[in-house]
């Protein structure tokens, strides 16, 4: 690790922001379970992904950094890695020979790893289904849901404070009741902000006792539109409310997207939208605060050593408990995301029932 590395990280960000990668950083380094090992990480490339790198170093891992046009990342930040010792490829470059590969949404599960690889999200599952090498995915483990869920419903009103909105007052109105629905909801609880839900199929993830709306009551719909005083649209779906468009523009509302796509269709102009229909969390320079990302980046770099260091069967694999348990371990002590980790627990339990 440079110095240069840890000062930028210093300067940035508490140390309790990052809890588990710190304890990992603190135990791999006097046993170096990656010593000599050649790893390529592609975990989209922002400020907080530094602290990710810090571990695998003390690790003795040789890191290089990968990049791809369709992963998101801070050009800047990836122009200044090579000075802070951290080699960067490109996806049009010629990559060298790895032992292990960190992947993001399965954009580089053609690479050769001679240990295998890690694939962070749960989009990137289809590119490795004929995969014959260890390919663990780390959005199979109940951790993930610190991010996708509670990290993302915290960054929806973070967006909305940044951009001057009054996020305090409610009912907010919530179009999809999936991952990214249940963490605004959860978020707006967490506030003393009302929250409904509007219900699509396939999209029962709730676990909160939040008032809900069937997406089929058009009605009832255009009635909660009516009175809201915020609406997000969160269902993944493109042009999913397109039918509430007429509503929508009578609406006093403020609206904003959370999904990837344009969820409110072509009746209802970006200009009416927050941050142009864009999700209203990239308006922010980190969408996910550090300290959701904390555990998900520490599991990350555990399962690199878990195909390092344990027997890990071809395919694709969950990783073993004996993986999680020092970031659950570390969570616990130090009390980081207690609430949100008794969530997970119900939520894990009504998807295992």
């Amino acid at each position: 690790m440079t110095t240069g590395l840890q000062q930028i990280i210093s300067d940035r960000y508490r140390t309790d922001e990052y809890v588990c990668l710190a304890d990992q950083n603190t135990r791999w380094a006097p046993s170096r379970p990656l010593e000599g090992v050649r790893i390529v990480d592609f975990t989209p490339v922002f400020r907080n992904t530094l602290t990710k790198y810090v571990p695998l170093l003390a690790a003795g891992a040789k890191l290089t950094i990968g990049t791809h046009p369709q992963i998101p990342a801070d050009p800047e930040l990836i122009a200044e890695l090579p000075a802070l010792g951290l080699p960067v490829i490109s996806a049009d470059s010629t990559p060298g020979d790895f032992d292990v590969v960190l992947d993001c949404a399965g954009k580089n599960a053609h690479l050769g790893a001679s240990f295998g690889h890690v694939e962070l999200t749960r989009s990137g599952v289809a590119a490795y289904q004929d995969a014959r090498g260890p390919v663990v995915v780390v959005d199979m483990s109940d951790l993930k849901l610190l991010e996708t869920i509670f990290g993302t419903g915290d960054s929806y009103f973070r967006a909305l404070e940044y951009l001057g909105v009054d996020a305090t007052e409610g009912p907010v109105l919530i179009f999809g009741g999936g991952k990214v629905g249940t963490g605004i909801a959860y978020a707006a609880a967490q506030r003393a902000i009302e929250a409904i839900v509007v219900d699509f199929p396939g999209s029962g993830l709730r676990f909160l006792d939040t008032p809900v709306i069937p997406a089929n009551d058009p009605g009832a719909v255009t009635t909660a539109i009516s009175q809201a005083h915020t609406i997000v649209t969160a269902t993944g779906k493109r042009h999913a409310v397109s039918q509430f468009a007429p509503a929508l523009m009578r609406s006093d509302a403020v609206l904003a997207n959370m999904g990837v796509d344009d969820e409110f269709g072509a009746d209802v102009p970006a200009e009416r939208v927050l941050h142009s229909k864009i999700p209203v969390n990239f308006v922010l320079d980190e969408p996910t605060a550090l300290s959701y990302l904390d555990p998900v980046f520490a599991l990350s770099n555990a399962a690199a050593a878990q195909l390092v260091t344990e027997e890990t069967a071809g395919g694709i694999s969950a990783p073993l408990t004996s993986t999680e348990a020092p970031i659950y371990a570390t969570l616990a002590r130090t009390k980081t995301h207690a609430e949100e980790l008794v969530a997970i627990a119900k939520i894990a339990g009504s998807r295992r029932a």
